[in-house]
């Protein structure tokens, strides 16, 4: 059952969830197979569709005219990645990808802290924000996101017109 969902847009959380839990389950009673386990090859076709599924949320909204990241699914993208950094925790580009979509996530609760006049909280996560964003740019060194995120922040959070067009002139490249 695990190898059946490739592409999970198509898929609601729960049903998301309950091939998590099975997949640890699975995981767990196989573990004196070590490497032989069944569970091995599931792991990679639920990888790829994890990875898939994070990456379809960053494209839409990278390729989305509308500018408010609120309008998007980053709690889902962060799931289904921290899924996928479980499976294999060593790929920097899953590592980089949730950093990005974390960052996403802590602009978005500044926006509310913002909007409710908890000035230290928002603060925090601007602070926040800003780090998963200079995190993800180490670790996608080729992907413009990161580097829009602190463009976004420069501009809106820290008021910065230099630092942001420094920021935008990196994704650009």
């Amino acid at each position: 059952p695990l190898r059946i969902h490739t592409n999970l847009a198509r898929l609601g959380n729960t049903e998301i969830t309950a091939d998590w839990e099975l997949y640890q389950r699975l995981q767990s009673h196989a573990k004196w197979l070590g490497r032989l386990a069944p569970v091995h090859i599931a792991a990679r076709s639920l990888e790829n569709a994890y990875i898939g599924e994070g990456d379809r949320i960053i494209d839409s909204y990278r390729k989305s005219s509308d500018s408010r990241t609120e309008h998007f699914d980053w709690p889902r993208a962060q799931t289904v990645l921290e899924h996928a950094f479980d499976i294999r925790p060593s790929d920097l580009s899953i590592q980089g990808k949730l950093a990005l979509v974390r960052g996403y996530i802590n602009l978005n609760l500044a926006a509310i802290g913002a909007q409710t006049s908890v000035r230290q909280h928002m603060k925090d996560r601007v602070t926040s924000s800003w780090q998963e964003f200079d995190k993800a740019t180490l670790l996608l060194p080729n992907a413009p996101d990161p580097h829009l995120g602190l463009a976004r922040l420069y501009v809106y959070s820290y008021r910065d017109l230099d630092k942001a067009i420094e920021e935008w002139d990196k994704a650009e490249q």
